[in-house]
């Protein structure tokens, strides 16, 4: 499975890759430009040398020209010039491992997914929803932060694991209500195409349960044994 988001990403981290190995060879590459030899049997060991020179994404291609080398000075009128001597030097190009590339290339944004959830069937998830399913986990996380409040949990004191687990429950409970909270307004809303005001007054068609109770922190109500509740 691939996400778009890895993808980029991934991609970005893969051109750094290629850039520092490219750096790398042509460094090599500046150093065995460097070099004169008087024989062509030496520039040609040296050449095979640097051809072992590699990395992960690029390598040398090398092969030895010959230099003519002259006296010094400047040759007699209509006089051509004679060299007395033949260096060799060695030349070199940076080569691109295409096949590496590709591969790599078509591995950074591999996204991979392990489920037991069937692919074809009764209750089948696609490659994108399992992974769009696990992406919105985060929220499942965010609930979880409720339960693990330090204002919450912090100032109780429960001994019996009886007791913990009743408070575990009367959380979950709790927290179930809050999120039924959201789900409902939220599809009341979007039945309606309407919104609520939220923070600052701007309007917002996903409403928090926080953000409402919020709204009627100052609304109080007086409850009258025999008579209406009054506001």
């Amino acid at each position: 499975m691939h996400s778009s988001a890895h993808d980029q990403r991934r991609l970005k981290r893969l051109e750094r890759e290629l850039e520092a190995s490219r750096s790398e060879i042509a460094q090599a590459a500046k150093e065995g430009a460097k070099q004169t030899f008087f024989c062509r049997p030496d520039a040609e060991a040296t050449a095979a040398q640097i051809r072992t020179l590699s990395t992960a994404y690029h390598h040398l291609d090398v092969w030895v020209e010959e230099r003519p080398r002259f006296a010094p000075g400047r040759p007699k009128k209509n006089t051509p010039r004679v060299p007395v001597a033949i260096d060799y030097i060695l030349c070199t190009r940076i080569g691109e491992n295409q096949e590496a590339i590709a591969k790599r290339r078509q591995m950074a944004g591999c996204f991979v997914l392990l489920s037991n959830v069937p692919a074809d069937g009764a209750g089948a998830y696609s490659a994108e929803r399992i992974l769009r399913t696990y992406k919105e986990q985060h929220g499942i996380e965010k609930n979880f932060g409720f339960l693990k409040d330090d204002q919450i949990v912090n100032a109780l004191f429960l001994k019996r694991p009886e007791r913990i687990e009743a408070l575990g429950l009367i959380l979950l409970i709790s927290l179930l209500i809050w999120r039924l909270i959201e789900r409902v307004m939220r599809t009341e809303l979007n039945a309606r195409q309407a919104t609520l005001p939220g923070w600052d007054n701007k309007p917002t068609t996903r409403p928090t349960a926080y953000l409402v109770t919020w709204k009627f922190k100052g609304v109080l109500i007086l409850c009258v044994r025999g008579a209406t509740p009054a506001r």
